[in-house]
């Protein structure tokens, strides 16, 4: 089986090389085309050096988010003068997640919990649904809690067209998708919180109901095939065994994981993260019954003097790569930085920046680092508007444009960790 990250980055290494090939023609082919006199054979114009293709020597450029992130650490790891650019963005701390620990993840998961409160109460009810004139986010805390408590024993039931019953691990599983792209997620979260807590159940109701739907296929008329839909899809079932095939496969093996062993595991996770710690379980969780091993493993060491500096990034708040794994990370490689963003979510992408992204442009057009210790301040929070940008700042404002796209097309490809991001995601206003 060659579905861990070693083989994925020996295939990376193989596409750098093709990718050399490939531009060394298209340049050799730009250049007879503009050229009067007949090309010599072998022969490479002097002023399009840089584009010749150099076999064993071609390097990467490469901009990497969460697993991304292990991907490109273990790259370089594996190949330390094939680096020319680097960016490792909500880094993964590659000696946890090769030991199948999981639990360094959530060191930050409550910080990204208290931003939704502070930024909902701060914003007031005009541009937060959940809050109310006045209320503190203590309030907003206590509120929350209660309406998860109650759903605990009585979930919600939902009439009308789209029949469901709201339950407490429905909101869990809400709030997790929310807290990696808190500016696009948190207000439609907020409302539909607020929503659940006034005993309205029907915009959630349609949430979950790709969830919750199940069909049977017939071919017994004309009109019940024409409803019926498959249980299951290829590419649905490519995704789930996707991610058990590479983070199992990575890590070691957890089949031996026994009852007790897991109760505290989970009620470690919990301590951690009293928001998060249960769902976040379910990954080693699932490992535990994983018995699927890869031909090849790539354990370390992560440490290595790479041709260029890699360039880490961290949010001080987000959900599951915490900024400190990305500090710890850059101790293995000599020259790197860290860049931290100021902000809550899922790397730097989760709110725009200017600073982040001049810095990263920077990077990848020059090679320059930021100086150490550089912390970015986000240019957009949770519950604010972004739509007087470019006013004043033409510049900043395409930089936001196209900072928001790549966010966008990561959330289409499935950015993030499973439950509702998909849907979370497509119902948020682009403001920009």
């Amino acid at each position: 089986m060659y579905g861990s990250t070693a083989s994925a980055a020996r295939d990376m290494l193989e596409l750098v090389e093709k990718h050399g090939k490939w531009r060394d023609l298209e340049a050799r082919k730009q250049f007879r085309q503009g050229s009067c006199r007949a090309p010599v054979p072998g022969e490479f114009p002097a002023e399009l050096q840089h584009l010749q293709y150099k076999p064993g020597e071609e390097k990467i450029l490469y901009w990497g988010f969460s697993y991304g992130s292990f991907l490109g650490s273990t790259f370089a790891a594996m190949f330390p003068s094939r680096i020319k650019r680097l960016a490792l963005d909500a880094v993964v701390d590659a000696p946890d997640y090769l030991k199948q620990l999981w639990t360094d993840n959530l060191i930050d998961t409550e910080k990204v919990v208290q931003s939704f409160f502070e930024t909902c109460a701060a914003a007031g009810p005009d541009k937060c649904s959940f809050t109310s004139k006045g209320a503190k986010p203590a309030d907003l805390k206590a509120k929350l809690e209660g309406l998860l408590a109650k759903l605990w024993h009585n979930p919600l039931p939902v009439t009308g067209e789209i029949p469901e019953v709201v339950s407490y691990s429905d909101i869990k599983n809400l709030m997790f998708a929310s807290l990696y792209t808190p500016v696009d997620s948190f207000p439609y979260m907020a409302n539909l919180l607020s929503d659940i807590d006034r005993g309205n159940g029907t915009a959630f109701a349609k949430l979950l109901r790709p969830y919750h739907s199940v069909s049977c296929p017939s071919s017994s008329t004309d009109e019940i095939g024409k409803v019926s839909e498959p249980l299951y899809n290829e590419s649905g079932l490519s995704s789930v065994y996707a991610t058990p095939t590479i983070a199992c496969g990575d890590g070691d093996p957890q089949t031996n994981m026994t009852l007790k062993a897991f109760d505290e595991y989970w009620q470690q996770l919990q301590t951690l993260s009293p928001s998060m710690g249960a769902i976040w379980s379910e990954v080693r969780l699932t490992c535990s019954a994983w018995a699927i091993r890869p031909l090849y493993r790539f354990t370390g060491p992560y440490e290595a003097n790479t041709s260029s500096p890699i360039l880490w990034i961290g949010n001080t708040a987000d959900p599951v790569t915490p900024l400190r794994s990305a500090m710890k990370m850059s101790k293995g490689f000599p020259g790197s930085v860290v860049l931290t963003q100021d902000s809550p979510g899922h790397s730097s992408l989760a709110a725009f920046s200017k600073c982040t992204t001049t810095f990263i442009r920077q990077y990848f057009q020059t090679g320059s680092i930021p100086p150490p210790g550089t912390v970015c301040q986000p240019d957009e929070l949770p519950f604010s508007d972004l739509s007087a940008i470019g006013e004043t700042d033409a510049e900043m404002k395409s930089q936001a444009r196209a900072h928001r796209e790549i966010r966008q097309a990561l959330q289409e490809g499935g950015f993030g960790f499973r439950f509702m991001r998909k849907y979370l995601h497509s119902r948020t206003l682009d403001i920009i």
